[in-house]
């Protein structure tokens, strides 16, 4: 189980009704990605609420109306898979951070200088990047 304070939340929406669970950011996405089996080390807590901030829980009836079961940790794999998961800021960052070097070893692989015939060397493209404010989203 992850600490409560360092959870964040995966949501789903469905038949006009959102269902809330608190996750752990890495955890949660390689279980959806498959690479994690292991559901309880990616869960804060075991309950699936309708609100968590207000600690709202879900009601039976609505739960097994969409989901066609009870089992809670079904359908905390449900919403993990199908729903959505907050990002945290620093996970945001890391992949920012990934994407600005991939943009760079493409561009250090496919430019050639008209001067030289070699690559452009990966420290200048970076500051050329730099240097034209490049935002990498």
């Amino acid at each position: 189980m992850v600490r409560i304070d360092d959870a964040i939340i995966a949501r789903i929406k469905k038949a006009g009704e959102v269902f809330e669970i608190l996750v752990d950011c890495d955890a949660a996405l390689e279980f959806k990605a498959g690479k994690r089996d292991d559901l309880l080390d990616v869960l804060a807590t075991e309950g699936i609420f309708r609100d968590v901030k207000q600690g709202l829980h879900a009601s039976e009836h609505s739960m097994h109306h969409v989901f066609q079961t009870d089992d809670t940790s079904k359908i905390a794999a449900i919403i993990i898979k199908e729903g959505d998961i907050q990002l945290t800021a620093e996970h945001k960052n890391r992949l920012r951070d990934e994407k600005w070097k991939q943009i760079v070893q493409f561009i250090h692989r496919h430019a050639i200088d008209a001067k030289s015939g070699l690559p452009h060397p990966a420290a200048r493209i970076e500051s050329a990047m730099q240097e034209a404010k490049v935002r990498v989203d």
